[in-house]
């Protein structure tokens, strides 16, 4: 067809609908990390520590946690970590499982945030800060249960902010059961989400929503948690005590080196408060009485990771935030390309540095994963960095001397049993931690160490590596049997 003046008209372009375009940027943030497991799987320690108790739940071992806890028993300690995660595991394991746990965890986590600021009609920037701020953070990839905590604390403020979610029959109640899952992911998770609730409410003085939601907090707590405290009072309230002091401890990190390595890992996260500080003076009083208690709450358990917690409250007030959005371009478009520092940049270059570093991180899962046909008899301990092709196994037991030495307790290794060393400071730690004598132990060299990768530091011109790789196999002499030089490393681990 023409006009009047017998031109054709030109076609509209077809746009491409803008969540296709976040997806995409996330998906592909999300495939960079996964290749770069892939090359180096290698999850934190922390990491595999926490789905101990997940794989005694899949073998039906409720009060159990054999794998990292094994002292520990009955294992009284919050489950939830354990039963929302043990779908996952029941279908799928192996050395990769773990990753690609956490990354349907970080797609979830977008989606959730993208959907809370379309719903308050964010500026289109903030729906962009959403890609970056999840799939684009470390915290985002620690594997640990703040992982899991992240999406549940951005779902727990949609139900405290959106006026039809809170105004609902059962919005504040359900927000009141959803901190409590919080908390038994991880109790400190918990205490922040349940004060930071409590603020939201309190300070716009609903006395009766705050009242609905602490009694609802409340009595899920008692009807969740409450069963598992009474299978033995006594022995729940020891063992919380000799883990609080523990982890708790007399020496703290200042609030300044614990808000600076928030800083440090999350630039795109931090540049919210400063800018309240900067152009929101309104929300001042609001929000800087919720900082002080997370400072409170950090600095009184001492662990920098709780504040990734923090870090999905600050995602969530976002909007409530940013007012400018020309102020906001300016601010937040240079942090999205700054934020994948340390999660995607910093691992690309350890990565291609020492390709080495990768063949013989496999070759350990390989050599590791055959030890599954072991007599079930036989203890299994290994490095929690590469146990998860055997953690689902009875008879595996991380070596991590932790919870040994809270209860004052050393590896004994019998004929048969064997731990895995996968660098030359835990086959140090064996000296003081495995309770055989020096002359019945057997060390045997299974992968030839590689050098460690590259740390930070080495970017900044300093010679500076993580530990070395290998593996190591330590066991004992069976009676009558003398040891076979020609197979042991003697010399390098107990020679002074």
């Amino acid at each position: 067809m023409t006009d009047a003046k017998g031109t054709s008209p030109a076609h509209p372009q077809a746009k491409i609908p803008l969540i296709y375009l976040l997806t995409s940027t996330v998906l592909l943030l999300i495939c960079w990390k996964l290749w770069l497991w892939y090359l180096i799987p290698v999850p934190v320690l922390d990491g595999v520590w926490s789905l101990s108790q997940t794989f005694s739940v899949l073998r039906g071992n409720f009060l159990e946690s054999s794998f990292a806890h094994e002292p520990i028993k009955p294992f009284l300690m919050p489950y939830g970590f354990a039963v929302l995660t043990a779908p996952f595991y029941a279908v799928m394991q192996g050395p990769m499982s773990i990753f690609i746990a956490d990354c349907l965890t970080v797609l979830v986590s977008f989606f959730l945030l993208d959907y809370f600021y379309t719903k308050l009609n964010a500026p289109l920037v903030l729906r962009w800060f959403a890609v970056f701020a999840t799939a684009g953070a470390l915290a985002s990839y620690s594997l640990r249960s703040e992982v899991l905590s992240i999406p549940l604390m951005i779902l727990l403020f949609m139900l405290l902010t959106l006026p039809e979610w809170r105004n609902s029959k059962f919005g504040v109640i359900l927000a009141g059961v959803l901190t409590t899952i919080i908390g038994l992911i991880h109790p400190v998770h918990g205490i922040l989400a349940g004060l930071l609730g409590i603020v939201e409410l309190g300070w716009k003085r609903d006395w009766r929503d705050l009242s609905k939601y602490c009694i609802s907090v409340a009595v899920t707590l008692l009807v969740m948690y409450g069963p598992v405290v009474a299978v033995n009072p006594n022995y729940w309230f020891t063992t919380l005590s000799s883990y609080s002091t523990t982890n708790i401890g007399s020496k703290k990190d200042s609030i300044v080196y614990l808000f600076g390595y928030f800083t440090a890992y999350n630039p795109l996260l931090i540049c919210l408060p400063v800018w309240l500080l900067l152009f929101n003076r309104k929300l001042w009083a609001k929000e800087l009485l919720a900082f002080a208690i997370v400072a409170l709450v950090v600095y009184y358990f001492n662990r920098h990771y709780y504040l990734v917690v923090f870090g999905a409250y600050l995602m969530a007030r976002a909007p409530f935030y940013f007012k400018d959005k020309l102020r906001l371009k300016y601010l937040i478009l240079p942090l999205f390309f700054i934020q994948p520092m340390w999660s995607h940049y910093n691992w690309t270059i350890k990565t291609l540095e020492n390709p080495d570093y990768s063949r013989t991180a496999w070759r350990i899962h390989t050599e590791i994963a055959g030890t599954r046909g072991m007599d079930v008899a036989s203890k299994r301990y290994v490095s929690g960095f590469f146990a998860m092709n055997v953690i689902d196994l009875p008879n595996s037991e991380l070596y991590s001397p932790f919870y040994k030495r809270l209860f004052h307790k050393k590896y004994h290794l019998a004929p048969g049993d064997t731990l895995l060393c996968v660098s030359q400071e835990e086959l140090d730690q064996i000296k003081q931690d495995v309770g055989n004598p020096e002359s019945d132990l057997i060390v045997t060299e299974i992968v030839p160490e590689c050098k460690g990768l590259v740390s930070p530091r080495f970017l900044l011109g300093e010679k500076s590596r993580n530990n070395a790789i290998g593996l190591w196999g330590v066991g004992v002499k069976r009676a009558n049997v003398e040891m076979d030089s020609a197979s042991t490393r003697d010399s390098l681990f107990f020679h002074q």
